[in-house]
């Protein structure tokens, strides 16, 4: 292993990061539908006797999904930005 897992890690580290934050909302919503259907739909706090009562739900997990991913997200930008200038200078040399 000339390179190991941690130098491979690091180079793809903004590839890492964007798929995270890619993931994570997904993954959110899916455990949230998840859980919808295992209770068909209908959650106590809420009324099940519009389609509203399901949404609510829904749209709070979605905007804790998107803040969960808003800090790989940015990691990702800055690692990417940091390697486009890293390479522009080795480029200079």
């Amino acid at each position: 292993m000339n390179g190991g897992v941690f130098n491979g890690a690091m180079r793809c580290a903004a590839v890492i990061l964007f798929v995270i934050a890619i993931l994570v909302p997904i993954v959110s919503l899916a455990s949230q539908f998840y859980m919808l259907s295992a209770n068909s739909g209908s959650i106590s706090s809420y009324s099940s006797s519009d389609s509203r009562g399901s949404l609510l739900p829904l749209l709070l997990s979605l905007v804790g999904s998107l803040q969960s991913a808003v800090l790989p997200f940015f990691g990702a930008a800055v690692l990417w930005r940091w390697d486009l200038r890293n390479a522009r200078a080795e480029a200079a040399e």
